[in-house]
């Protein structure tokens, strides 16, 4: 029973790593002037690796793009940048794998959640460093004569007489900037997320050993292997003669809370309903969680078992309507009412859909059925 929590971790590391991995094609910083009495601009964006100087003039738009001159200072700025965000790209792959790790049942949430927390640290690193670092290399520079500029501040526009001519000067961090950021963010939220997932993976897959030594030593208990595993119809024939019995009224939101003992009590019978209605069915996870007085947790197991063991019902009936019509159409045969050509193209129909149909049957029963019972249909 995977958490949805969890999944929706994992959901948003990749799309952080793929923030991550667009900043190598988008430019980082912008620098540009607009004269104020005319419609020219010209505009500066640096990439890790190179920059780009467009020239707009009325109608037409000329853009160059140079690797960076020798003793560039920003240049230096942009390459330890990179290097920053290389190593984000990797400790975030590692976050999204330790989530995926944790969505298997195999991990410890709060180990996978500390993978991702070092995702987020990591990747701010790169805009944090250029936005402290940057106005230092501009000044080293000594791009302009101007009071205001990047030299002063990482964003920042004004208004500058340049050589007895107005300007508007803007400049700050652009595309790739903002999306280190909102991949830092990302990568804060789904360690959120996923450190306050309670989920136990290891009891999920194989119980305590002290909670499956008392399963074993209860004679009630279908968890023997010197039982013989049912048959299909055998399954099915216990499970038709229950059809008839009602399911326990829904969960429902009630107008007044219930107390924890109030849901365990009610938890309880529906766990007893349904193992009158199938002995074998594998509550031992919620029980669990029950004595442990971890109620929200444990309805939500009883809600996805319950869902499980319904599809699982369902397909057994599913299952048996074939063996029937499988019956019907060697009576029609034998009859004469059919062909062979006709009962051919029938049976293969059938045998197809009930192959399906046993596949989801041994899936579904790994989930609502004892472990020690689960073998292939």
């Amino acid at each position: 029973m995977v958490k949805k929590k969890v999944v929706a971790g994992l959901g948003l590391t990749i799309v952080a790593l793929v923030l991550l991995s667009f900043t190598f094609l988008l430019p980082w910083y912008n620098y540009s002037i607009e004269p104020e009495d005319d419609d020219r601009a010209t505009s500066l964006d640096l990439y890790f690796d190179e920059m780009e100087i467009s020239s707009e003039d009325y109608d037409s738009t000329d853009t160059e793009r140079d690797e960076y001159p020798e003793d560039f200072e920003p240049a230096d700025v942009l390459n330890m940048s990179k290097i920053f965000v290389m190593i984000s790209i990797f400790f975030t792959a590692l976050g999204s794998v330790g989530a995926f790790i944790v969505a298997t049942g195999k991990l410890s949430p709060k180990v996978g959640a500390v993978l991702v927390l070092i995702s987020f640290i990591i990747a701010l690193i790169a805009p944090v460093y250029m936005m402290v670092s940057l106005p230092d290399a501009w000044n080293e520079e000594e791009f302009y004569s101007s009071e205001s500029g990047p030299h002063e501040s990482f964003f920042g526009s004004s208004n500058e007489d340049i050589y007895g001519s107005n300007f508007h000067l803007s400049w700050g961090g652009t595309y790739s900037w903002f999306m280190s950021i909102a991949a830092g963010i990302l990568n804060l939220v789904a360690f959120g997320t996923i450190y306050t997932t309670k989920s136990m993976p290891e009891r999920m897959q194989y119980g305590y050993d002290r909670q499956r030594a008392r399963w074993q030593q209860q004679p009630s208990k279908p968890n023997s292997y010197d039982q013989p595993f049912p048959t299909r119809s055998e399954e099915d024939q216990r499970t038709s003669s229950k059809d008839n019995q009602p399911m326990p009224p829904p969960l429902s939101k009630e107008s007044f809370k219930e107390s924890i003992s109030e849901k365990k009590e009610r938890l309880n019978k529906e766990i007893d309903f349904l193992k009158e209605e199938e002995k074998m069915i594998d509550t031992r996870e919620i029980e669990t969680l029950l004595e442990e007085n971890k109620v929200e947790e444990a309805e939500e197991f009883f809600n996805d078992l319950k869902e499980n063991y319904e599809k699982y019902k369902d397909t057994l009936k599913q299952l048996g309507k074939l063996d029937d019509r499988k019956s019907r159409l060697a009576e029609k045969l034998a009859d004469g009412e059919i062909d062979r050509k006709t009962y051919s193209d029938a049976s293969e129909s059938v045998i197809w859909r009930k192959s399906d149909l046993e596949e989801e049957l041994n899936r579904l029963r790994k989930e609502v059925i004892y472990e020690d019972y689960q073998k292939p249909f």
